[in-house]
């Protein structure tokens, strides 16, 4: 929050990982954290995910809510593209 706002702005702040344009255009995206700017107890796939579908700064504030996406999407970004990203789409990222 002190950093969106001090250094970025909301206008900014709201552009950040918008993730939605790729979904948007069927391009294939994954999701991820910037360890140390995330705080290690926030450091979980489904924490990461559950950023991605809310956009909730940790204050409680949304941030461009427009640019969330759908569980559906946030898992997949996790899973099968993360594998596909990865080139181990054949052994990992679906059941």
């Amino acid at each position: 929050e002190l950093y969106q706002s001090k250094f970025l702005g909301l206008e900014r702040a709201v552009k950040i990982s918008p993730i939605k344009f790729a979904l948007n255009n069927k391009i294939k995206f994954t999701v991820h954290n910037d360890a140390p700017i995330i705080p290690l107890r926030l450091n979980f796939p489904l924490q990461i995910a559950w950023s991605a579908v809310n956009r909730i700064t940790l204050s409680g504030k949304v941030v461009g809510p427009e640019l969330r996406i759908p569980v559906y999407s946030a898992l997949e970004a996790l899973t099968i593209n993360a594998a596909w990203q990865g080139k181990e789409e054949k052994s990992k990222g679906s059941i």
